[in-house]
């Protein structure tokens, strides 16, 4: 095993044990839920989703949800990895573009294309992984190598599992996570929490100064 996959590894580990740490400090059993296997590990891409759509269905309740959200946030999952990475990752893109790419597609390609007519080093789906490649893998190695995540915010994505794990990562790596949001979607934090703290930039109704927004955030970040 690498150095790298032996980091992602442990990463991972303690990333799940402080997510059951979190659930049993609110007495939520889950063997006790019927799950299946894949529902049960689906805790581990989005706890907070994972455990809100339990409450929303009667598993949980109110008390309990809330008591796994300030655990999860007091312990910060992503301090962690945050500490462990920051100062080693090699960063090759500016930006990676997190999208529901059936939906969102083209405004994510319009995006890009601003952008990297300005030299900004973007990453994007599917343009991006390489022929014969699986996608879960190249995409979690793109957020590792990007200083920013900008997280397309719409009625798709807010929905799409793929969206929120990338975010997720990116919090965990100690990416800048950027909320650009393409619909009024005032839930968005169903992606992860977290986007709860960050001020978002509205694209709808704003779409060339949403744009210079993200160049001027990019630009910040890169000489901060």
């Amino acid at each position: 095993m690498s150095p790298e996959d032996r980091d992602q590894l442990t990463r991972r580990i303690i990333r799940r044990r402080r997510i059951d740490r979190a659930l049993a400090s609110a007495g939520i059993d889950v063997s006790s839920l019927g799950h299946n296997e894949d529902q049960s590990l689906a805790r581990y891409e989005n706890p907070f989703v994972w455990v809100q759509r339990l409450h929303e269905r009667g598993l949980v309740s109110h008390s309990a949800k809330c008591a796994v959200h300030r655990e999860l946030r007091r312990t910060s999952v992503s301090q962690w990895a945050r500490r462990a990475t920051e100062a080693g990752r090699s960063i090759l893109y500016d930006v990676l573009i997190s999208h529901a790419q059936d939906e969102d597609g083209t405004v994510a390609r319009t995006i890009v294309e601003h952008l990297e007519a300005n030299g900004v080093r973007c990453w994007i789906a599917p343009r991006d992984i390489p022929p014969g490649m699986t996608w879960n893998s190249v995409i979690g190695s793109a957020v590792e190598k990007s200083r920013f995540v900008v997280t397309l915010i719409s009625s798709a994505s807010v929905s799409s599992q793929f969206v929120s794990a990338e975010t997720i990562h990116g919090f965990d790596v100690g990416c800048t996570i950027l909320p650009f949001r393409l619909e009024d979607v005032s839930d968005y934090w169903r992606i992860d929490l977290r986007l709860k703290t960050i001020q978002p930039v509205d694209y709808f109704g704003r779409e060339e100064h949403a744009l210079k927004d993200v160049f001027d955030a990019l630009r910040s970040k890169k000489a901060a």
